[in-house]
């Protein structure tokens, strides 16, 4: 059987998963990672020593295929290079990345924490069986049934994005009799009081994901929780974070 003509591939940032989506020559691609690549005696490019040819043509395309030994490293190389200057450092994945079963589970079965954002977050982190020492919430739009599921899975951290919210979780640690450890995500950009950046002029800002929009809490509104933390009996605040060092690579 002669080898394709054209094969589609595309990869992530780290080249950790391969997509087979549409095609194209497979001799134009840039492989950085050529020792897990080589090519059959029928010129098929191989993954491990898996044919990737005869593997889309028994399952059919799109195909993903997930480069275990390659994911691990990257992993490890990320964590290593943070925990030789941090040593109070770990590495989370984000769950709505890819929330495949099996990705997650190579993941945190090689020590990286779940990060969740949603529902969906939590019925894999859940599905997995992460225990919620491992698991950090996070986002922006935390309904009371999300916030009462993540505490009820103690979950480790709940990053708090406002003061609304902050009340919130306080509320329902409180009526399930528990204290809950918090954190406090800072943008820096925004404005001292966000509400009286609700103009029309800054509509498009809310819409987009604009850092002086609606990610987070102003310095002032930060100082003004720390100030009166005594007020909040059931949560506990271990954890200060900075937009302006939070990175999301490849987003807006």
């Amino acid at each position: 059987m002669s080898s394709p003509r054209r094969m589609s591939f595309s990869s992530t940032d780290f080249q950790s998963i391969i997509c087979f989506i549409v095609s194209f020559n497979y001799k134009d691609l840039l492989i950085v990672h050529k020792a897990n690549f080589t090519i059959s005696p029928e010129n098929h490019l191989m993954v491990h020593g898996v044919d990737l040819y005869y593997l889309s043509k028994k399952i059919g395309t799109p195909i993903y295929v997930f480069d275990e030994d390659l994911l691990i490293k990257k992993l490890t190389i990320f964590t290593d290079a943070f925990k030789s200057h941090y040593q109070k450092f770990i590495t989370s994945y984000s769950i709505k990345t890819n929330n495949n079963l099996a990705l997650c589970k190579i993941l945190i079965d090689n020590g990286a924490y779940a990060e969740v954002a949603t529902e969906m977050d939590l019925f894999v982190a859940e599905k997995l069986g992460i225990p919620g020492k491992k698991i950090i919430f996070d986002g922006n739009f935390k309904t009371e049934e999300m916030i009462r599921k993540a505490i009820s899975m103690e979950v480790s951290i709940i990053n708090v994005e406002s003061f609304t919210e902050l009340k919130r979780i306080n509320d329902i640690a409180g009526k399930l009799d528990v204290v809950q450890s918090i954190g406090l995500r800072i943008n820096t950009w925004k404005p001292q009081s966000f509400y009286n950046y609700l103009r029309p002029s800054s509509i498009e800002e809310l819409v987009y994901c604009n850092p002086t929009s609606r990610f987070g809490l102003s310095v002032n509104d930060t100082l003004e929780i720390l100030r009166t933390s005594t007020n909040y009996r059931n949560v506990k605040i271990c954890k200060v974070r900075f937009l302006t060092l939070h990175f999301s690579n490849g987003e807006h």
